[in-house]
């Protein structure tokens, strides 16, 4: 009695299902894997792929921009913003946009791409934080400081340091470091002496 072979029995690590090969050859897979000339090549043959996630269902609402962003990669942010995404597109979940997840990820040269791109500091998420939330909570001042770098120390910034989230706290109350509140603090006392003048 022969036995049946059981080399093709079990998964192997090259085992892709045809999402995942979608999603590798899509402007999503070329944005995450931080590879600025596929991006490029995939944007230019399907303009359309910029607002979706790169597998056939489009189910989270990511973006090439979204991914661009989780990845830190500047010059893919830069590249997505050139070719037509959209700096405020939200996930379908979570409400988050491309700054959101830049911000989240502690990632200050996307961060500041994406507000220099037209992101919309003051947007919520599902949790109600914005990006100074974000920001604060990844633990990464550079990505505090572009954040005020880009609304100053006018209206914006005094909005966005008030903005409470769901759960009833401001940025400050989010940061993971001393050196954040300290920031968080300075510019509070800079704006309080102002208004005080």
């Amino acid at each position: 009695r022969a036995t049946a072979c059981a080399c093709c029995a079990r998964a192997t690590c090259a085992t892709q299902t045809l999402d995942e090969i979608a999603f590798d050859r899509s402007a999503c897979g070329a944005a995450a894997r931080g590879d600025v000339e596929a991006l490029r090549e995939a944007l230019a043959r399907r303009p359309a792929s910029a607002d979706e996630d790169g597998t056939t269902t489009n189910a989270s609402g990511y973006t090439p921009l979204h991914h661009a962003a989780r990845r830190g990669c500047a010059r893919c942010v830069k590249a997505c913003l050139e070719l037509g995404c959209d700096a405020r597109a939200t996930t379908r979940a979570g409400r988050g946009t491309a700054l959101h997840k830049a911000c989240a990820g502690g990632r200050g040269e996307a961060c500041a791409a994406l507000l220099e791109g037209g992101s919309d500091a003051e947007a919520r998420d599902a949790d109600g934080e914005n990006a100074l939330h974000k920001a604060c909570a990844s633990g990464e001042l550079a990505c505090v400081r572009a954040v005020f770098a880009h609304v100053g120390m006018g209206g914006r910034w005094e909005r966005m340091n008030a903005a409470r989230d769901r759960r009833g706290r401001a940025p400050r109350d989010a940061a993971a470091t001393e050196a954040i509140r300290a920031f968080i603090d300075e510019r509070s006392t800079a704006v309080d002496e102002r208004d005080a003048a």
